[in-house]
Order: C-alpha cells, then structure tokens, then sequence
C-alpha cells in the first residue's frame, strides 16, 4: 500500500517494502509518468530486496504547485526520502529517463548513500528542437499555445504508446495518467523554463570520480536518448558497465520486462 510523509518541500507519496535482506532498491521514474511506471518491477524484486519507490514532487501523490521545479527540488526530495525510509544503510539506485539523470545528480552529491548507480536510457540533454520550444514558452500567449498544442501532444503520444505495450492493462494507465494530467501540465512547463532538464553530460562525466559503481541498460531502439549520447557516456564514465537491450526503445522496463528484471536482479546480487 502505498503512503505519504511530510518532507521540508511537501508531501511525497512513496512505496517501501521492507525486508531483512541484503539490499534496499531504490526506483526513480521517468518525466511523464509517475511511480506506477516500475509495476512491472516492484513486487518483482521484492522478492530478494527491500524496494523504495516514490512519486516525485508535481507528478502522481507527491505535492504540486510549485511554482519553479528544479534539480536541487528533486535532490532533496529523494535525499530526505531515503532518510526517513531507509536510514543510513547503502542503496541501489535506479533512476529511468529524466530519472535517470536526477539518480545521477543525486549521487554525484549524496556518493556515500549509494552502493550502486543503474541508469536505464538515462536523460543526457534536450535536443535543439525542445531547447528553441523551451525559450519560446517565454513568450506570452504564444509560449502558452506552443506548450497546450504540440509539447503537451507529444507527450501524450509518447505516454499512449507506453501503455499499448501493457496490454490488458493499458485503459487502467491511461486513466491513472489522464487523472494526473493536469498536475503534470503545470510541472512540465516550469521544467522546461528552468534547470532541470539543462545538460547533464558534466554530471555523467564526474561519476567516473566517484568510489561508486555504475551500470548502464540501454534500449537499442531508443528516439530519445540517442545511441551518439551514449556512446559519449560510455567514453566519459570510466569503469562503466553496460548491456544493451536490442529489442527495446526508451522503456526496456515494459518493452523486455522479463529480461531487463532478469538483467538487471543479476547485476544486484553480484
């Protein structure tokens, strides 16, 4: 059952099952959808592991409202979180997409709190064409316009295109996105005007500093993250260990589910 707790930026719905076990998985979801994007995950590695997952502020239960969402917002959201769930004890972190790169950022300052570090077609940087559509949302009423109808169109397709993967189940997502849909409007519109979805390759690049293990699962199908991006990941993290999964585009989670949880509970129990 899923629960609430009060942190100093607001409310932060979350996850947790404990067990007296050898590891604490943590899962960091995507830009889009909110926790209920690791189902097919969750009560899987519970089976072997205490596991953490989480709404991020502006998506799902977690608080909404503010009026800027960025990079130190969702630092300190998981840092807390962690705190008040699973104490002092060493994490595996696995953050998808945007997810991804906020596991990065988050490790990169919180090094001792994390034993391992999974990034799952992990966010590196906007493309040119999002970079020139985040600064005309600068502009009023025509910045407005933009966002309601084409960036919030694409993304509605790219989340459509999610669900029809999960057959039976997809009408359920569908219904549990549209119910969020217009706190998601109002967060992805601030994140596009602010710092959170600026580059990370610099991040990426100084984990490679870190005394933490970083493991990379890449969907070779991928539109988003592209294979240039992480290609040049794969160069800049020294030690990085990487599996790609040929069959897969951006969301490996849903689209192999069975051989990204047996890929992925390998690497933890090794």
């Amino acid at each position: 059952m899923g629960e609430t707790v009060e942190l100093s930026s607001g409310k932060t719905s979350y996850e947790f099952c404990r067990k007296n076990s050898t590891g604490v998985v943590v899962f960091v979801h995507g830009l889009s959808i909110p926790m209920w994007a690791w189902d097919k995950q969750f009560d899987f590695f519970a089976g072997e592991f205490s596991v953490l997952r989480y709404d991020m502020y502006g998506k799902g239960g977690s608080q909404k409202g503010y009026s800027r969402y960025d990079r130190e917002l969702y630092i300190r959201q998981l840092s807390e979180l962690i705190d008040s769930t699973v104490g002092r004890e060493q994490i595996f972190l696995v953050g998808h997409s945007f997810g991804g790169a906020v596991s990065a950022a988050f490790t990169l300052k919180y090094p001792e709190k994390v034993k391992k570090l999974i990034l799952v077609n992990p966010f590196v940087s906007l493309s040119l064409k999002y970079r020139i559509l985040g600064k005309s949302l600068q502009i009023p009423v025509f910045g407005k316009f933009i966002f309601d109808n084409y960036i919030m169109k694409i993304i509605e397709k790219r989340a459509e295109s999610f669900f029809q993967l999960t057959g039976c189940e997809s009408e359920r997502y569908k219904k549990l996105f549209s119910q969020d849909m217009e706190g998601l409007k109002a967060n992805l519109y601030s994140l596009l005007s602010g710092d959170a979805l600026k580059s990370y390759a610099g991040i990426y690049e100084k984990l490679s500093k870190l005394d933490v293990e970083v493991f990379l699962i890449y969907g070779g199908k991928d539109t988003e993250v592209s294979s240039e991006q992480v290609r040049r990941l794969t160069s800049k993290i020294q030690g990085l260990k990487i599996t790609i999964m040929e069959g897969s585009g951006h969301a490996p989670t849903i689209e192999e589910t069975d051989r990204f949880n047996r890929v992925l509970m390998e690497y933890l129990k090794n």
